[in-house]
């Protein structure tokens, strides 16, 4: 947060570290919400483990996936890395390992479809995860 303001270098900086920036206008920060939701594959309430955290992060500019008009973001969560997907239906999706390059169905039935391929090693552990580069989206048939 900052009352001054910031400069173009402290937010590159930032982004090089894999830190969120959000920029909110002081008006509109009772309203905001981070968009942010805990997994729904791996938290478990009951438990003392610390639970997974998914940032649905839109795409904006550099690569975007076919179909991302039909989408708000992607994203993956920070402890089993299971993939996320907002639609413009407002329901976010996930898309469990064996469900992997398969065309799945928006939860919402708003019509709208979508595969992760995640690049796996030889032991089947997922290589690197980048929900912005590994989705693809379309209309259902």
């Amino acid at each position: 947060m900052t009352t001054e303001g910031f400069s173009q270098a402290a937010k590159n900086r930032a982004e090089a570290r894999g830190m969120r920036i959000d920029i909110v206008p002081y008006d509109e920060l009772s309203d905001w919400e981070p968009p942010f939701r805990f997994c729904d594959v791996c938290t478990d309430w009951d438990s003392d483990r610390a639970p997974g955290g998914v940032y649905i992060d839109r795409f904006v500019g550099g690569h975007e996936p076919p179909g991302v008009e039909l989408v708000v973001g992607a994203g993956a969560c920070d402890r089993c890395q299971t993939l996320y997907m907002e639609c413009n239906c407002g329901t976010v999706n996930h898309v469990v390992e064996f469900q992997h390059g398969e065309w799945l169905e928006c939860e919402g039935g708003c019509g709208v479809e979508w595969k992760a391929e995640v690049e796996v090693d030889r032991k089947g552990v997922p290589v690197t995860i980048n929900p912005h580069e590994q989705v693809e989206f379309r209309r259902g048939s």
